[in-house]
């Protein structure tokens, strides 16, 4: 039974608002807006520009010396150079003769060399068949002795 000086009615609104306030307060915890970030694409991995890297780890992952990747690199160049308006950052020509060799070299998915290299499957593919034109381009009229 409530106390002599609070009526009923009064009792009824205080509940209904408590009940309320509580209803609100659950609301309140349920929904917590994370603030907004904008993705950053992470660095690519270059193992060629990284003198960290040991000649056997390089050869492991390329299945080529450092100089010899530099001499291909620089045979490439002109074929291999793109142009920097498109949206995002061009593959580098050594980024694309990586990718290639990688793939080349492990039989790796186009999945998994995005994921090493820190691009996309598409890019992958696309720096690929570029190596390969551009190999064929070059190279068409030297012959294995």
């Amino acid at each position: 039974m409530p106390p002599p000086h609070l009526h009923t009615q009064n009792l009824n609104y205080m509940a209904i608002w408590h009940h309320l306030h509580l209803q609100q307060t659950l609301q309140e915890r349920i929904y917590i807006r994370a603030p907004r970030q904008a993705f950053t694409q992470p660095p690519r991995w270059e193992p060629w520009n990284d003198n960290r890297i040991p000649p056997v780890q390089f050869l492991e992952l390329f299945r080529m010396s450092i100089n010899d990747f530099t001499w291909l690199a620089n045979e490439l160049r002109t074929e291999l150079s793109q142009d920097p308006l498109g949206q995002g950052q061009p593959l580098t020509v050594e980024a694309q003769i990586a990718v290639e060799l990688y793939r080349l070299g492990h039989g790796a998915t186009y999945v998994t060399i995005a994921h090493v290299f820190s691009i996309g499957k598409e890019t992958a593919d696309k720096a690929s068949g570029r190596f390969v034109i551009a190999v064929l381009k070059t190279f068409r009229k030297h012959a294995i002795k």
